[in-house]
């Protein structure tokens, strides 16, 4: 298992197989979970830090459980860039929208609206509100790409025009105004 330098530590609950198998058995043998820790962090500097295993909820009819550690690679990591289109300002009412960033990766972005009157669902932003919002991209990186340098984007929100439009009246000769509300 392996790790660029400043990426999210992988989940390592489901890193651990089985060997030893006899008479056909498979997975099926087996109840449980083992508990797998490592004092590798998301800032490790590079270097190999040890996975250790414990037998956790692991249980068996038929097997004992022999537990091997494992090694976790805190690796340089190929650097990675974002490039994230400027944002035109929009009218409130517009249509929620896709936004475009990309990483040099190919690895996918995360957006998050930092600060203004939006939401943003996986790349689809909705606005809420008028104002400035901020949008940033970020790529945190995996075992072979480290994480990309987080880019924001803002851009302004203008208010909807509203158009206040007075009702047509009639007025007889020689009678009152009607009433206007």
């Amino acid at each position: 298992q392996s790790v660029a330098k400043g990426a999210t530590m992988p989940s390592l609950a489901s890193h651990y197989s089985f060997s030893g198998w006899v008479y056909g058995d498979t997975t099926s043998s087996v109840s449980g979970t083992p508990i797998i820790t490592t004092n590798a962090a998301d800032t490790s500097a590079i270097g190999t830090y040890s996975i250790s295993i414990g037998k956790g909820s692991l249980s068996s009819a038929n097997y004992a459980f022999s537990l091997a550690n494992g090694t976790l690679s805190v690796v340089a990591g190929t650097a990675q860039t974002i490039s994230f289109p400027a944002i035109s300002s929009v009218t409130y009412g517009v249509s929620s929208f896709a936004l475009a960033a990309k990483s040099s990766s190919g690895l996918g972005i995360t957006y998050t609206v930092t600060s203004g009157p939006a939401t943003v669902a996986g790349s689809v932003l909705t606005i809420t509100g008028k104002g400035t919002v901020t949008v940033t991209a970020s790529q945190l990186g995996n075992s072979t790409y480290s994480p990309a340098t987080t880019v924001s984007q803002s851009f302004t929100v203008t208010p909807a025009t509203l158009t206040v439009v007075v009702g047509n009246a009639t007025r007889g000769n020689n009678t009152a105004n009607p009433a206007f509300t």
